[in-house]
Formats: C-alpha cells, structure tokens, sequence
C-alpha cells in the first residue's frame, strides 16, 4: 500500500508581533530570481552548504561589467540605484529599500547612473570551497542603447 502524501508545506509566516519590542517587516519572498526563472539551491551532493555575506559599493557612474552566477544571491539595496541590464535586452531598476533574488546562469550588468554610491547587501547561497560567485562574460550584442 502506498504512503499518503505528505501535506504541503506553508511558506514560512512572520511572526506578527514579539509583545511590541521587535518590528518585522517581510523584504522579499519568491520562488523566482529576478528574470522570473525557478530558484534553485545547491544539492547535498554538491558539498556543504555555505552562505556568504557581502557589502557591494558601486561609485558614481560605475558599472559592474557584464558577469553572471553560477549560485543563487539575495540582495538588498541599502542606498542609491543600480539599472540591471540582462543579456536578452530587459533592464530592471532596483532602488534603495528593495529586496531581490539575482538571476543565475543569465548575463547582467549592474550601472550606478546616480549621484551617490550604490551600497547593497548580497547572501551568496552556495557550498563550501564551490568555486567563485561571480564570473565575467563577454557584453552581449544588445545594440547601440546598453552601456557596455
């Protein structure tokens, strides 16, 4: 005879209150990474688990440079804006106080059109010694608009 199923699981919910003394305000919650793909974690089998913490300061009109990962990230913007260009021509403008889940596999390119430093805050969800976080790609052809 076949074991029932098993109940789905519920997202896990925040607690409403801690008696008044701590505010929780939910940033982000998706099962998708900023171009609407299915996240994915790494397996067991691809070695221990690791999360790396990360401060990223982009300067004034600086840039990333075209890049992509190879893991899952979670960010969250302290100050400033970065235009996030990806590789099949969307541009996606995150801004101070937002929250997002950073494509994988899929180049990008990160510029600070502002006037004051872009500070944000990456979680790398990766495994142990797994190889870098970030790797530099060639800019895709996206015509004359993208900065490169």
């Amino acid at each position: 005879m076949a074991e029932p199923a098993a109940p789905p699981v519920a997202a896990p919910e925040v607690a409403p209150d801690y008696a008044g003394a701590v505010k929780v305000t939910r940033l982000l919650q998706s099962t998708t990474d900023a171009a609407g793909r299915p996240l994915v974690y790494p397996k067991p089998e691809d070695g221990q688990a690791e999360i790396t913490a990360l401060l990223v300061e982009i300067a004034p009109g600086g840039e990333t440079g075209w890049h992509k990962h190879p893991l899952t990230w979670l960010a969250y913007l302290l100050e400033g804006e970065i235009e996030v260009t990806l590789a099949d021509g969307r541009v996606n403008v995150v801004r101070a106080g937002e929250a997002l889940c950073e494509v994988v596999e899929l180049a990008h390119n990160g510029v600070n059109r502002g006037a004051v430093p872009a500070k944000l805050v990456m979680f790398v969800l990766g495994t142990e010694g797994g190889g870098p976080f970030t790797v530099r790609v060639p800019a895709p052809d996206l015509g004359p608009r993208v900065s490169r």
